[in-house]
């Protein structure tokens, strides 16, 4: 964590038995518009579902409902805590990524949307991958071969939360996935993940350094693809970041000077693991897709060098090809 901002002192109502749930919400959407948040109505919504376990459908339904103090109580600090600018998610412990309930809090970077693209990409490839592996295990099915020896493999480096290697497992049921974290306490997040989608067989988690972990498990050569969403902020624009981002991890965020460190380790010991014609997926800043293609080129490793952009026409992911 970078730092964290000073808690809203706030009272929700001094008859607090005779709370309802719509007045509630119009004093917290005042509270929370009134400390800046981007969507004070959905936010708030959110965090009473969470105090009094109904649904955001539910509340609809039950506006002229009293709210019993006990309820109130956890509303007022949850909308404190929200007011003071702590992420939504890790009030709420948990972030929607792919569809999928993703448990967060301050150790793990919170998944955005945009690195949604990021698995898109992967699995436009690692589907052509499969499809070609079914065949195999079709026509050698009779010779029991080795589950990791003929499938494909991908490697996900700083996996934080375990969100991508989730996302990118819950659809390619033939694919093993090593997963890296250097954090020990990121580690404790993505293993409950992992096992709340039971993919613990599929999805192993490694702590230690970017590759390092993967050193001694014989995957030189091997590896399907690489894919990583590493810290790419330029450590001078921490400081200019949004309240809200100030909470999560800085090892999760901060690139170095120049927003690139991670990325050019990545690229320089990737080709040690992939197989030839083996992808490298990664994600970038909005305007780091030049930079990151030139260090691809530069390093005569790679072909096929492809910049994706987001929905917003923004520069996102960056593919490439081991090319021998």
């Amino acid at each position: 964590m970078i730092g964290s901002l000073p808690k809203t002192e706030i009272n929700l109502n001094s008859q607090l038995p005779s709370t309802t749930v719509a007045s509630a919400l119009r004093w917290a959407v005042e509270v929370l518009a009134e400390a800046g948040v981007e969507t004070p109505r959905l936010d708030a919504e959110c965090l009473l579902a969470h105090a009094v376990g109904l649904s955001r459908l539910g509340l609809y339904t039950s506006r002229a409902k009293a709210l019993d103090p006990v309820w109130v109580e956890a509303f007022e600090e949850l909308v404190g805590r929200r007011a003071g600018r702590e992420p939504l998610a890790y009030i709420l412990g948990e972030r929607e990524f792919w569809s999928l309930s993703i448990k967060v809090g301050p150790s793990v970077l919170i998944p955005r949307p945009e690195t949604e693209v990021l698995v898109e990409t992967a699995l436009e490839r690692l589907r052509q991958l499969t499809v070609h592996s079914s065949q195999f295990t079709e026509k050698n099915k009779d010779h029991q071969p080795s589950a990791i020896s003929h499938q494909p493999i991908v490697v996900e480096i700083g996996t934080g939360s375990g969100a991508i290697s989730i996302a990118l497992a819950q659809e390619l049921p033939e694919v093993y996935f090593y997963a890296t974290e250097l954090s020990p306490e990121a580690i404790q997040v993505a293993s409950e993940n992992i096992e709340r989608y039971s993919l613990s067989s599929r999805v192993l988690l490694l702590q230690g350094d970017l590759f390092s972990p993967l050193s001694l498990l014989g995957l030189e050569g091997n590896v399907d693809m690489v894919v990583s969403n590493p810290p790419y902020i330029p450590r001078g624009h921490l400081s200019l970041l949004p309240p809200e981002v100030l909470f999560e991890p800085v090892e999760a965020l901060d690139g170095s000077v120049d927003g690139l460190y991670f990325h050019k380790r990545i690229i320089i010991e990737s080709p040690r693991f992939l197989k030839p014609g083996g992808w490298l997926a990664l994600e970038i800043g909005a305007d780091q897709g030049r930079a990151v293609t030139c260090l691809l080129e530069d390093s005569k490793e790679y072909r096929g060098i492809e910049v994706v952009q987001d929905y917003a026409g923004k520069d996102r992911v960056v593919l490439a090809q081991k090319s021998h």
